[in-house]
C-alpha cells in the first residue's frame, strides 16, 4: 500500500515494519466489524402485519 503509492521513500527497519503491519491489521479489523444495513424503501410490506398473520395460525 505505502510502497505502491510511493509513500515509503527509504528502507524500513524491522521494528518499523512490525509497526506498519500492526497498523494495517488493526485497520482491517475495524473495517471488518462494520455492519451496513440497506433497507429498501416503500415496498408496501409491513413486518408487523406479517407477524400478526403468523400469530393467527398459532
Amino acid at each position: 500500500m505505502l510502497a505502491r503509492s510511493g509513500q515509503l521513500r527509504q528502507k524500513v527497519s524491522e521494528d518499523q515494519l512490525k509497526d506498519l503491519l500492526g497498523a494495517v491489521a488493526e485497520q482491517q479489523e475495524k473495517e471488518e466489524q462494520k455492519i451496513v444495513v440497506n433497507r429498501r424503501g416503500g415496498g408496501g410490506w409491513d413486518d408487523d402485519d406479517d407477524l400478526d398473520d403468523l400469530l393467527k395460525d398459532v
